[in-house]
């Protein structure tokens, strides 16, 4: 079975979570993980990062333009996308 687990280190510098992230470095060498640096889309905030990495669109467009717009995606997500495929997601948060 497939699996894809995307993993979002939010509010930490690139070259830190490349040092500090040993079992994810790990497998990154070992291909059995990719890493990609995102560059940041305006406002740099956690939800609307998160809902333009979720949807692939920019602030303008998604409309989650801060941390305190709370409210479902209206936009096709990768959550929905995966559901309407016949896939189960799931997501897991910590702050």
């Amino acid at each position: 079975m497939s699996k894809v687990i995307l993993v979002l280190s939010d509010g930490l510098r690139f070259d830190t979570a490349v040092t500090g992230m040993g079992y994810l470095g790990h497998l990154v060498e070992t291909k059995l993980a990719s890493l990609y640096k995102a560059t940041g889309e305006l406002p740099t905030r956690s939800r609307p990062m998160h809902e333009t990495i979720h949807t692939g669109l920019p602030v303008n467009v998604h409309g989650i333009v801060s941390n305190l717009v709370v409210r479902l995606s209206s936009q096709p997500n990768l959550f929905r996308l995966a559901v309407a495929a016949g896939k189960t997601t799931a997501a897991a948060a910590y702050f």
